[in-house]
């Protein structure tokens, strides 16, 4: 009865924290030198139907704070405004914690950075022109799609704004000035440019009422020129047939367009490890990464189990282990999409951890896996992680590794230890590939 209650409180409080969130809940400062601006915004939404309160934020002698409104109305949005006044020089980390009336645990608001020189003396955060003026979620935003060569304005090219890892709607088309504009509400989006005839760009951006222009250059396809030379009749030569080459270690997922039923497919226990690093914000990493999770999400059956560990420095488990009934998509979705990147990136102790989920939840005769998502390399010693693999191994316990733009030394180290333990090595750099290599992988990995 116990765990019973405690699980429902959990998703009582997932749930209320979809309603009302954060775009962020991290800021990097980089280096901070005398005269420079040393401010950092969080916007707070509200898309619940109450009325939500900013409470307080907790206080520290460097941190001066500023509420645009401590009243945030129902499909409307505050600003928290923080300006570091810091008086030491060196890295730093702060956090400091924000208090709302709709929940019992606050929003943990983290900045770091490096002081270079100090400030002689501090000014006050700049407060706001209208402090008790509602801001609503929505705005306007513009894009611009020109040639990158010529400077030529595109029509008819297509912008696709994916957020949270789900497309915000039909693709956005550009008229004849190459523009197109829509009301979205603040935050960061993950955006495709397309156009036949060039290259695709994807590329992520935060946009708000202050950066509400998007503006896109486009490169052309090359085209190949076809040479005509004259025929002239040579005697064949005669060479060696080139050696075999080795076979590639990355696995080979074969795009399976049937079905996912239970007479082909085994009982999943899949534990995904992600990667939350600060460096998984860049390029949209994270963004593709939850794309590819949600879509996956939408194939499980009610005989799959999902996990949900996140890492950093230390390793933290978000979702226990549920059955991918309709009802708990709704909650797994909500939980990819409140993921959030920041910290250092340390792997070993959060692989075991993974592990010690998979064991304690194992389908016998099922696909008992950890799918680990990440960009790069780990710092823990590779021989140790591969022991470590190798040993679950022999407990019917694998790992695939999701790599989300990853650097040719980082996809090395991924395919080792994919390798070691069984899985597969799923490749991920465009949103196309978030749409179709995750959902491949835990099929081939499941298939009787």
């Amino acid at each position: 009865m116990k765990t019973t209650l405690t699980f429902l409180l959990l998703i009582s409080h997932l749930i209320t924290w979809a309603q009302v969130s954060l775009d962020q809940t991290f800021h990097d400062f980089g280096e901070i030198n005398r005269g420079h601006m040393r401010l950092a915004e969080f916007n707070l939404i509200n898309n619940s139907s109450k009325k939500v309160l900013i409470l307080r934020a907790d206080q520290d002698p460097e941190l001066d704070i500023r509420f645009s409104s401590k009243v945030v109305e129902p499909g409307a949005y505050a600003t928290i405004r923080i300006q570091l006044n810091p008086r030491s020089k060196g890295k730093f980390k702060k956090t400091t914690n924000l208090w709302i009336s709709t929940s019992n645990e606050p929003f943990e608001l983290e900045m770091t950075g490096v002081v270079k020189e100090l400030e002689v003396s501090f000014q006050p955060c700049p407060s706001f022109t209208h402090p008790n003026k509602i801001q609503p979620i929505q705005f306007s935003m513009t894009a611009f799609v020109t040639d990158m060569k010529t400077g030529a304005v595109l029509e008819k090219a297509s912008i696709e704004l994916i957020r949270n890892g789900v497309t915000t709607g039909e693709p956005l088309i550009t008229n004849a000035q190459g523009k197109v504009s829509k009301d979205i509400p603040l935050g960061l989006y993950y955006v495709i440019t397309q156009r036949e005839g060039y290259e695709t760009r994807e590329a992520s951006i935060y946009l708000n009422r202050k950066r509400n222009e998007l503006r896109v250059k486009l490169l052309p396809l090359k085209t190949q020129e076809i040479k005509v030379e004259p025929i002239v009749e040579e005697k064949p030569i005669v060479t060696e047939a080139p050696a075999p080459k080795d076979p590639d270690p990355i696995a080979i997922v074969e795009s399976d367009p049937g079905d996912f039923s239970r007479e082909k497919y085994a009982a999943n226990n899949i534990v995904f490890l992600i990667d939350v690093s600060g460096s998984m914000r860049k390029e949209g990493r994270l963004d593709l990464l939850k794309a590819s999770m949600i879509e996956l999400v939408g194939i499980l059956r009610d005989i799959d189990k999902v996990s949900i560990l996140t890492y950093t420095s230390t390793s933290k488990l978000v979702l226990e282990s549920m059955s991918a009934t309709e009802g708990n998509k709704e909650l797994m979705i909500k939980v990819i999409q409140g993921l959030e990147a920041k910290g250092s990136t340390v792997g070993g102790q959060a692989v075991n951890s993974a592990f010690e989920v998979v064991k304690a939840h194992y389908i016998a005769d099922g696909s008992n896996q950890v799918v680990m998502a990440t960009d790069g390399l780990f710092r823990d010693n590779m021989q140790d992680m591969l022991k470590m693999v190798k040993k679950n191994k022999r407990g019917g316990r694998y790992i695939s590794v999701v790599g989300i733009k990853n650097g040719p030394k980082s996809k090395e180290q991924m395919i080792e230890i994919s390798a070691a333990g069984l899985g597969y090595y799923i490749n991920i750099e465009s949103y196309t590939d978030a749409q179709e290599n995750l959902i491949n992988g835990i099929k081939e990995a499941s298939r009787k």
